[in-house]
């Protein structure tokens, strides 16, 4: 009886049927090993892009960081010791100072009072700018500040600002500030030959964001995003994918902290640009 079975199954056409299903087990594997590296390699290219990315977005602020820091020491030092007797040349010293940085960078010497006492933008109306954060924390005692997305209200442009305290005789007298617009995040970006679709920003480690390009319509605060609230925590350098909670598009993104300071540097890469090729190559 045994005998009978087994020649049942050597019989042609069962032993073909077997070939041809031990023939598709190993074609739907090997597929399946193939779809599988082939979405692999298109994550790690994404993530080396974004990656190395964000290192170039870091390096470029913090050169940004270190010369405005020592471009407002240069003023502070140049203004002598009152603000009622400027040197003569002030404003040529100004602007020869910013002459060759990138985006449209303007200074402003400011007294404590929060008047505008000289300033490199054009077409200057004056105005009270006491009420402005990168003020504030200068006349309450902070050395420096950074501050996050501004709206001009002089120029209608994306900005954002970093203040430096001046003291005569142990006393708060004013400040210096540099301010850079838009231009400066959109040149990164650009050298980095990105889509639409894909980003650079900066943001402060209290999730405000500095500067971004694409624009957004306004400043944002992405503190309870992933990136605030799972990654940077662990590391000061990552990679994630993650959907943005500023524009809502999926996007496999890097972080990298700006040396020595509370700017944290990203670099994000569309999903659907990443993954187009094993889409392709899928479908």
């Amino acid at each position: 009886m045994a005998f009978s079975k087994n020649r049942q199954f050597f019989r042609p056409e069962v032993l073909a049927t077997s070939v041809v299903l031990v023939f598709l087990v190993f074609l739907v594997g090997g597929t399946a090993f193939v779809i599988r590296n082939a979405y692999q390699a298109a994550s790690d290219i994404a993530r080396i892009q974004a990656i190395s990315s964000a290192e170039v977005v870091a390096a470029n602020f913090d050169w940004v960081n270190q010369t405005s820091r020592q471009l407002l020491q240069r003023v502070d030092d140049f203004v002598g010791p009152n603000f009622d007797a400027l040197p003569a040349n002030a404003l040529r010293f100004m602007k020869d100072s910013i002459s060759t940085l990138p985006g449209a960078p303007r200074i402003y010497l400011v007294r404590a009072n929060g008047e505008t006492e000289l300033t490199t933008g054009p077409d200057f109306k004056p105005i009270d700018i006491r009420d402005r954060d990168y003020f504030k924390a200068v006349a309450e005692g902070a050395r420096s500040y950074v501050s996050p997305m501004l709206v001009s209200r002089l120029y209608g442009e994306q900005i954002f600002v970093i203040s430096k305290r001046i003291e005569r005789n142990g006393a708060f007298v004013g400040a210096a500030m540099v301010s850079f617009n838009s231009d400066l995040i959109k040149k990164v970006w650009t050298t980095l030959r990105f889509d639409p679709t894909s980003t650079v920003s900066v943001v402060r480690d209290d999730g405000l964001m500095v500067a971004r390009y694409p624009l957004l319509d306004g400043p944002v605060d992405v503190s309870s995003s992933d990136l605030f609230k799972v990654y940077v925590p662990q590391s000061d350098n990552g990679s994630y994918e993650a959907v943005s909670i500023a524009d809502g598009v999926k996007r496999i993104s890097a972080y990298r902290r700006v040396a020595g300071s509370r700017l944290i540097a990203t670099a994000s890469v569309a999903h659907s640009l990443a993954f187009a090729p094993f889409y392709r190559f899928t479908l």
